[in-house]
């Protein structure tokens, strides 16, 4: 059985081959719950650790340190095809109010607007900057390194995303970001109908938004769709108020390898069961060790016949720990986030559900 490498680095080395250790290892242990394969790292996990993954999967994770392997997280084969699949340039060019610039002079007109200006081949939810009239300092800084994409600057309500299948299945699901628009966590209200109608907010948006709405995502889909490369990606769209009226921005981003709300579908459909509510969350390091974080919330542990539970996904010693929630419903979701906090005073929980 080969080996896989769990490679979140992943634009870092398509755009720049520039590989980042780091950021692999601070995800990598998310397969030792969804694949059976052998993970390539360097990384040495605790004994308890891997004796909490096999209580939960069944099977001990493997760990090699020189292996030939897959990618898992992208392929990395077709190498300019992903990079023109992956780049913010293919998705702002689909939006006509969206800019791809390479200098100050191609600016449009900022008079009484805002723009939110991309590395246009940055990882997600980084390498941006706010553009507005007289506030130039940053994009002339991001200039010096190539091309930027300004898109308008929204304010945004609610972030959620489709994820295609190489088969052509389509699932939705709500993603909870923070103020800097990076990722905390994705929540299905119900995992066996990820579908945009199953949405906790859906009912606050017209059915004219909506229908426009899938116009769009068709002919995104379309545009993106590639027999060459045989693996999924997920469409990141947003809700938005604009005059008091909530509207929906059918395409922020495309990213077309995996996504942390593939993975947390992937959870949710492994170790949901009958519990409809599923979340995958990310806090800011509890500061201990996985022992210790284990035993702190060892009275709302995970288990096939509970209502109720959460699983420990990271093992401790990285910038962020990693939750898996089940619930039976949203309201049994509520209550445990609160067990949770209560438990885990030290923790930074962006995420409301």
């Amino acid at each position: 059985m080969k080996a896989i490498k769990v490679n979140a680095d992943y634009e870092s080395v398509l755009f720049k081959n520039k590989p980042l250790p780091k950021i692999n290892e601070a995800l990598e242990f998310l397969a030792f719950f969804l694949d059976d394969r052998p993970v390539l790292t360097s990384k040495k996990y605790s004994l308890d650790y891997l004796s909490y993954v096999e209580s939960i999967t069944g099977k001990r994770p493997v760990t090699v340190h020189e292996s030939s392997f897959e990618n898992w997280w992208g392929p990395l084969k077709n190498i300019e095809l992903e990079k023109r699949l992956n780049s913010k340039e293919m998705s702002a060019a689909l939006n006509p109010d969206s800019f791809i610039i390479s200098s100050i002079g191609e600016l449009p007109d900022l008079a009484g607007k805002t723009f939110l200006a991309k590395n246009p081949f940055g990882m997600s939810g980084q390498n941006f900057s706010m553009v507005q009239e007289g506030r130039l300092e940053n994009l002339e800084v991001m200039l010096k390194n190539g091309k930027v994409v300004l898109e308008p600057f929204f304010n945004r309500l609610y972030d959620f995303s489709h994820y295609i299948y190489p088969n052509g299945v389509r699932i939705c699901y709500e993603n909870i970001v923070d103020k800097k628009f990076q990722y905390r966590g994705t929540i299905f209200k119900n995992y066996t109908n990820p579908h945009l109608n199953a949405l906790s907010f859906y009912d606050k948006i017209s059915d004219e938004e909506w229908n426009s709405f899938n116009i769009s995502l068709d002919k995104i889909v379309d545009s993106y769709s590639s027999k060459e490369i045989q693996t999924g990606f997920s469409v990141d769209s947003f809700v938005y108020r604009d005059n008091n009226q909530q509207k929906v921005r059918a395409l922020s981003e495309v990213n077309y390898r995996k996504t942390m709300g593939q993975m947390a579908f992937d959870l949710s459909v492994k170790f949901g069961g009958v519990r409809r509510f599923s979340a995958f969350i990310l806090t800011k390091s509890c500061g201990i060790n996985f022992s210790s974080l284990k035993e702190k919330i060892s009275s709302i542990a995970w288990r096939h016949d509970l209502s109720r539970g959460v699983i420990i996904l990271s093992p401790g010693d990285v910038r962020y720990d990693m939750f898996f929630l089940s619930a039976l419903n949203l309201h049994e979701g509520k209550i445990l986030l609160e067990e949770m906090k209560v438990l885990l005073p030290d923790c930074e929980f962006a995420i409301e559900f």
